[in-house]
């Protein structure tokens, strides 16, 4: 079964609806104080994305051109997925990019994370094809900025509306117009990118000299269908680590991610650890 918008918001509810589930803090994430209640939490999120599901997009701009994009979780994990991303239809040029990029549960949990003190949530129902669905409506106001996103009560996952209106004049709208479930038969096959040429960065000299021995550098990588290294962006680090660990990162060369024996370009989380020789 598929879900076709857009859908119309329903005036009110027929049945109070159960709160969203409370903020799960997270390390480097705001306070569950300064942040409005999450739709879903992060195990949900996991339950309600398995394998193979396919989510279907529509992207207009304020000038009426529209972008079609689907999403497809490739490969799932207790701790996340890697989703490929590809235009289906563009105005104005042909379709077929594609690229897959690893994000973990927690961090797809805090797209919805939205300040408490600008934020309304408001239970109410969609009207659609297969009747009226239980949903949460969350409204951002930030001066003349107004986000609205509705969220399915029961479909943990992206809101299947968003709009963002300027002074009362709508600059942007993203529309679910699918989402199936693909059993795992019928996926491309996916190979994750592999690193065949890595350069160890430099121990940095500025910690050396204050008596430290080891440390880390988290970085978000970005592959292009080359093997070669286009972005390397620092996610979380031990201070004095980042330079030194984004100039030999840059260097690294990989075997490219593959779907179905096609290079693609891929992004992915990976750690760096630094530790001196006695």
């Amino acid at each position: 079964m598929f879900l076709l918008l857009p859908f119309v918001l329903a005036c009110a509810t027929t049945k109070a609806l159960p709160a969203p589930a409370p903020v799960v803090p997270l390390a480097g994430a705001v306070e569950a104080a300064a942040t409005a209640t999450n739709p879903f939490t992060v195990a949900e999120l996991a339950a309600g994305l398995p394998l193979g599901t396919r989510i279907r997009l529509r992207f207009t701009t304020p000038d009426g051109k529209a972008v079609e994009e689907q999403w497809l979780f490739l490969a799932v994990d207790e701790k996340g997925a890697y989703i490929l991303s590809e235009t289906l239809v563009q105005a104005g040029a042909a379709p077929g990019a594609r690229s897959v990029a690893y994000s973990s549960w927690a961090e797809l949990h805090t797209h919805a994370d939205f300040p408490a003190a600008s934020t309304t949530v408001e239970a109410g129902t969609l009207d659609s094809p297969v009747g009226k669905l239980d949903s949460w409506l969350y409204t951002v106001t930030e001066g003349d900025t107004v986000k609205r996103l509705t969220f399915l009560a029961k479909q943990p996952g992206p809101p299947v509306l968003f709009t963002q209106t300027v002074a009362g004049v709508e600059t942007s709208r993203m529309e679910v117009l699918e989402r199936t479930v693909t059993a795992g038969t019928a996926l491309p096959a996916f190979m994750r990118a592999e690193a065949v040429e890595r350069v160890k960065p430099e121990f940095p000299e500025g910690l050396k000299s204050g008596g430290v021995h080891e440390g880390s550098c988290g970085l978000h990588l970005a592959i292009d269908v080359s093997g070669a290294v286009t972005e390397a962006t620092v996610r979380e680090c031990d201070a004095g680590t980042e330079a030194s660990t984004v100039e030999a990162a840059l260097k690294w060369r990989f075997k490219p991610a593959t779907l179905d024996g096609v290079a693609v370009a891929s992004e992915f989380d990976t750690n760096f650890v630094f530790k001196l020789s006695p």
